[in-house]
């Protein structure tokens, strides 16, 4: 059976629908804000300092569901086939991988110490990932769910490539806000990106690709 049409899937999404609009629902002026996040920098100001850790938990899984489904559906571009073992498989890939990168981010901006730097990346990129969970998770709720999952075989991939250019295109944001893009740090900016943004994703794409 294909992932989008098990019951684990449906829970799993169910799940994290109920987040969102648990978040809505108990501030809506916090989600206003987070929609002109790429205009306006009030929202991590104001509440991406001050957020609960079981918030961000939460939030990352939201995260990591829109992502798993997104490299779920790429797999399945050619194919047109996975199933929901693999789709759990991919998951905790990511969280082994948000992890790790966790740790290694952690112990890189001590070495180089460079602690605040750091602080400021992750609530700026937290804040992303957030922003894009608000925004795709609904769009993948309603491609899983009408006509029986047929939108998600025709619009899926196209819904999932619109999320990697956001994601590029906010990290752009970010690195900008942060005045990291200079000339004195842009080669250790680009060693950065590839090693932990886009690398790890390809490395992993690539293995589920071959044997999946």
């Amino acid at each position: 059976m294909i992932f989008y049409l098990h019951d684990i899937y449906s829970l799993i999404l169910f799940s994290s629908v109920i987040f969102l609009l648990l978040y809505v629902g108990f501030d809506k002026k916090r989600v206003l804000l987070l929609l002109e996040h790429v205009v306006n920098q009030k929202y991590i100001v104001t509440y991406s300092r001050n957020n609960l850790p079981l918030f961000n938990g939460l939030a990352i899984m939201v995260y990591l569901t829109v992502l798993t489904t997104i490299m779920s559906i790429f797999l399945t571009y050619k194919t047109a086939t996975l199933s929901i073992v693999w789709f759990l498989i991919i998951l905790s890939s990511l969280i082994t991988l948000e992890t790790i990168k966790t740790i290694l981010t952690s112990w890189l901006s001590i070495i180089l110490e460079q602690t605040s730097l750091l602080h400021n990346y992750r609530d700026s990129i937290k804040t992303n990932n957030l922003f894009l969970s608000i925004i795709f998770l609904p769009i993948f709720f309603v491609l899983t769910y009408i006509f029986d999952g047929q939108l998600i075989n025709t619009q899926g991939f196209k819904v999932g490539v619109l999320f990697v250019v956001m994601f590029f295109l906010l990290q752009f944001i970010v690195l900008k806000r942060l005045n990291l893009l200079n000339r004195n740090l842009l080669f250790y900016l680009i060693l950065y990106l590839y090693v932990f943004e886009i690398a790890p994703y390809l490395v992993l794409f690539k293995l589920f690709q071959n044997i999946q």
